[in-house]
Formats: C-alpha cells, structure tokens, sequence
C-alpha cells in the first residue's frame, strides 16, 4: 500500500503491453531465488540450468579451427552476440560472444534463456534470394517476446519505481544491476517511468 495516496502498489507496470514479460522476469527471478531489488547475474545463473551449457572462446579451442575462432571472435565479432544449439532433448549449448561489453553479455544471455523458456523455436539460416548470401531468419514476436521478459528479469519493476522515486540517475541504476544505460532507458520508458527518472 502506497500510504502517501491511499492506493495499492502493484509489481506491474502501468503498461499493459509489459504485463506478461513483467511476470516472466519476476518468475525468472523466483525460480532461481534473486530478489528483485539485487543484480541479475547471467553467467551464474545459468550454471544452474540443468539443461544448457554456456560456452565462452576458449571452451572451443580444440573443437573449433583457429581461423574460425579468429574470424568470429575478431573480424566478425560485431556481427552476432550469442548462439543457441538445440542438442535434440537433450538440452542446449549458448555460446557467448564474450568480446562484447559485460553489459551486453548479460542481456544477450539472459534473452537466450528466454528463447528456451518460451519454447521458441530455433531460427533458421537461408540464403537470399536475391544476393544468395546466407542470413538468419527473423521473427519479430518471438525476439520482441525475449527482450521484453530478459529485460523486466534483469531490471524488474517494482525495484526500478523504487529507485527512480528515490531519485536514481539512470547511470546509477545500470550499474546497479549491471546493464547498460540503454536497457535502463528502455525500462523506463516502457513501464512509464520515463518522466521521472533522473538523467
């Protein structure tokens, strides 16, 4: 109860649009005992997944070729952030682009999970039709769907309303939960804090 104007706070966002990835992070965070006012740390996280494995550069050297470790984790390193492999039942392998800053890899991971926690099916890759270069499917609702509930997971509401009350800068905050200040951005203006946040 918000004893200042007699009304009932609630742990959703006045958006209705971030009601179910509301309610996907803060189970994320149930599920694996993370209050929602303390950071959110993937790569710890996922150790605890008893069906996915996270894979990092050097858990590949001596699987993958130097020259395709050299192409994906340098030249190419700007082109993709993570990787999932269905491995037929019996789980998952992630494999991360850790040349990326922490505060990527922690978004990137975290929307991964939710890719397998939501049941969405692996994309496909394919060439084009009219250059015939390979690209990767894309489906708007199935990416929208993990970004939204990977980014209430790592900033959820209720502790965001608190610190933006609390006159939280939004630098401030992401480095609290340790994201980027673009992903804050995005948190407040789609739960509506925007225009009570500090810059």
């Amino acid at each position: 109860m918000d004893s200042s104007r007699g009304k009932r706070v609630s742990n959703l966002p006045p958006n209705p649009s971030q009601w179910q990835p509301e309610r996907n992070g803060l189970a994320f965070r149930r599920r694996f005992e993370v209050p929602v006012a303390d950071p959110l740390r993937p790569f710890e996280v996922g150790r605890r997944f008893d069906d996915v494995k996270l894979l990092r550069r050097r858990d590949l050297e001596g699987w993958v070729s130097p020259e395709a470790l050299n192409e994906a984790y340098g030249a190419s390193r700007h082109r993709w952030s993570a990787v999932t492999v269905p491995l037929n039942g019996a789980g998952f392998v992630i494999i991360v682009n850790d040349t990326h800053a922490v505060t990527r890899q922690n978004a990137t991971l975290m929307e991964e999970f939710f890719h397998i926690i939501l049941g969405h099916k692996p994309t496909r890759l394919m060439p084009c039709a009219l250059t015939g270069l390979i690209r990767r499917e894309y489906d708007r609702d199935t990416e929208q769907a993990a970004y939204w509930s990977a980014a209430a997971a790592l900033v959820p509401y209720g502790a965001l309303r608190a610190m933006v009350h609390g006159g939280r800068e939004t630098a401030v905050i992401a480095q609290h939960f340790e994201v980027s200040d673009a992903l804050v951005a995005f948190r407040l203006k789609v739960t509506k804090l925007w225009k009570r946040r500090r810059c």
